[in-house]
């Protein structure tokens, strides 16, 4: 079945293994701190990147850090000065990737997109009792710390942004770390910094996702439209379902500065087992015979913003006929082609060419 070509030009680090099964006893974070460095460094560029034909491609579209903090206490932290504590010469370093809880000593950190927005910022807060599974992790689009409106983050307490302006995406809770699980990551991001998609594999599943981007298109009054989404499990459990999606987990804001959440939305019935696009459906359409891609709407029920308010760039529903994706997240089509396309879940999304998704170790 032919696939469309991808809108946006796109760059990617796949199949990156994280296996600390040697360092498990003395540290069970291990495998945590690495992914984070994964999403972080992934987000900021760094790292060896390919385009859609599986070349090298110099990175381009990446996140800035605008603040941050290495959780080691005193003046080892600063406020929208642009400086990165989570490196050392340069690198991100697991040594500086601290949780504790709030009122401790510990890391977070501030990542600014402006191809999404002129100040669309991350943060990334270590903060929960200790345990490198659990995170906090908001989204604005005014930008954090008093030079932003907000407050400035210190040694124990990150930064906030202007009320109306955030929404946290992982609350407290499990971002994608699996402690003594070893992880499979892939990460892609538009060239023109409007899109950034990152996955976490374990053990045939996909136990996180996140994804801020730009939809297009959108609906007219709908001025810098942006959205943001995270799930997030830190065991071996399929979250890109369904269910999942269609939970008002994206959120975005309106222009007269209400935050509002979000479902994706599909054509036709919104079971699992009857997805009808792009190879979920038993049968192709029967008045031309065609298998139609159709991308995620984004619709919400929220006063103010309700309704369908655009849909997703380079993303399509599809289901797997041949396997069962609560067994098996993972495959290309076509296998190995030219013009690459991966499932994971029940989304469809570039990957680069020459490639099948690794989904485990």
């Amino acid at each position: 079945m032919a696939m469309p070509a991808h809108v946006r030009p796109w760059q990617f680090q796949v199949n990156q293994a994280i296996d600390v099964s040697t360092d498990v006893s003395a540290n069970p974070a291990a495998n945590d701190r690495a992914l984070m460095i994964g999403l972080v460094g992934s987000m900021l560029g760094r790292g060896a990147w390919v385009d859609k034909d599986n070349v090298a491609s110099a990175s381009a579209g990446n996140w800035a850090v605008t603040s941050s903090c290495d959780g080691a206490g005193g003046a080892t932290f600063g406020n929208n000065d642009g400086i990165n504590y989570w490196d050392v010469a340069g690198v991100l370093t697991a040594s500086k990737l601290v949780w504790a809880n709030p009122a401790s000593n510990h890391s977070w950190i501030v990542l600014q997109q402006t191809g999404i927005a002129a100040k669309l910022e991350v943060l990334i807060d270590l903060r929960v009792g200790g345990s490198s599974t659990s995170a906090n992790i908001v989204i604005s689009d005014a930008g954090f710390g008093l030079a932003n409106g907000g407050v400035n983050g210190n040694a124990t307490t990150a930064p906030t942004a202007v009320a109306g302006s955030f929404q946290a995406l992982i609350s407290v809770t499990t971002w994608g770390g699996g402690g003594v699980l070893g992880s499979v990551w892939h990460a892609m991001k538009s060239t023109d910094g409007k899109a950034f998609r990152f996955f976490v594999m374990r053990s045939g599943f996909c136990a996180g996702y996140y994804s801020f981007e730009i939809p297009d298109p959108v609906v007219t009054g709908w001025t810098n439209p942006w959205i943001a989404h995270a799930i997030a499990t830190n065991a071996a459990t399929e979250q890109l379902t369904v269910t999942r999606l269609t939970g008002a987990n994206t959120y975005s804001r309106t222009p007269g500065g209400t935050i509002f959440a979000s479902s994706w939305c599909q054509p036709g019935s919104q079971t699992d087992t009857n997805l009808l696009e792009p190879t979920g459906g038993a049968i192709p359409n029967e008045v031309d015979g065609s298998n139609t891609q159709h991308p995620p709407a984004i619709y919400s029920a929220t006063v103010n913003a309700r309704n369908v308010n655009g849909q997703l760039v380079d993303c399509y529903w599809g289901n797997n006929p041949g396997l069962t994706y609560l067994t098996q997240s993972g495959q290309s089509m076509p296998a190995g082609g030219p013009l690459q396309w991966a499932r994971f879940g029940v989304l469809w999304t570039p990957f680069p060419a020459s490639n099948n998704p690794r989904v485990q170790l």
